[in-house]
């Protein structure tokens, strides 16, 4: 009879547990040369963190190694954050245009074509400066406007938050003008740039309710009169404080020497006569009905 054996692939005396044992070492040798070439591709800030955990660093600075800043430091850091914070707030000026700026209502004139804005004080020219309105897709309406909104640090909520300082908004649907990039022509969507030494001392003067004029050329302030405007109406006469009557009124009524005649009827002594006469109607009646009951 013969026997036949089984020989293990990759073995030369068939035994089982010779093949095993190689195999155990094939793979040891395969993680050994891929260790080997992981740990070469790390650089040398990458293998600080494979460090023994029971040794610190010699080259990374602990956290507990620093000092603590110390008051004066502290103190220091207080007030750069304080004058930062304070940067940020306007001093007022108290002469934006100048000491000889005449007092009264200002306007603002705009001129699309010339790209130039004129402030005007009492009907007085006092500053211009150039400005960038609408391009001709985003024009800049004409007409005349009050100042309806201030904002200092207001941001567009159509514009992805571009920034718009120093805003003087003029209408409900994006139209302003405000702080902003002058390229010395027409690029806005339909707001008007201004530069900010202009607009920082205007910001000081204008009031809501100050007129902005856009035009297509230049416009100044003019004084008219017409037959047609509104006129304030006279002021009305007090009669109890004088003695002329105007013209158009008829006279009142004389009532000198006649008494005043009044509706209600004094009936205080109709009722005191009235009272017996009664009692006696009462008494009557009911003697008479006790005379029917005896019957």
């Amino acid at each position: 009879m013969r026997e036949s054996v089984t020989i293990c692939p990759g073995t030369t005396s068939g035994s089982p547990v010779v093949g095993r044992v190689t195999g155990l070492w094939r793979v040891a040798l395969l993680a050994g040369v891929s260790a080997a070439f992981v740990i070469g591709r790390i650089d040398v800030a990458d293998a600080q963190f494979f460090r023994p955990f029971n040794r610190p660093p010699q080259d990374v600075p602990s956290r507990l190694d620093s000092k603590a800043p110390s008051r004066a430091d502290m103190q220091g850091r207080k007030a750069n954050r304080t004058a930062t914070s304070q940067s940020k707030k306007d001093v007022p000026i108290r002469h934006p245009f100048g000491e000889n700026m005449p007092k009264g209502p200002l306007q603002l004139m705009v001129s699309i074509n010339d790209q130039r804005a004129v402030l005007y004080s009492n009907g007085v020219r006092v500053a211009e400066t150039k400005v960038s309105t609408g391009t001709p897709s985003h024009p800049t309406p004409t007409g005349v406007f009050s100042i309806i909104q201030k904002n200092r640090w207001h941001r567009s909520n159509l514009y992805g938050n571009a920034p718009m300082f120093y805003m003087h908004r003029l209408t409900w649907s994006g139209i302003a003008l405000h702080e902003g990039h002058l390229p010395g022509h027409a690029a806005s969507h339909g707001c008007i740039r201004m530069p900010t030494d202009f607009v920082s001392r205007l910001w000081n003067v204008s009031k809501l309710g100050m007129r902005v004029v856009v035009a297509r050329v230049e416009l100044t302030p003019k004084d008219f009169s017409h037959d047609k405007l509104f006129n304030p109406l006279p002021k009305p006469i007090d009669m109890q404080r004088t003695s002329e009557r105007p013209e158009g009124l008829r006279p009142s009524i004389a009532t000198t020497g006649q008494g005043v005649q009044l509706a209600q009827a004094d009936t205080t002594a109709n009722d005191a006569a009235a009272i017996p006469a009664i009692a006696d109607a009462i008494s009557e009646r009911s003697n008479g009905a006790n005379q029917g009951a005896a019957v």
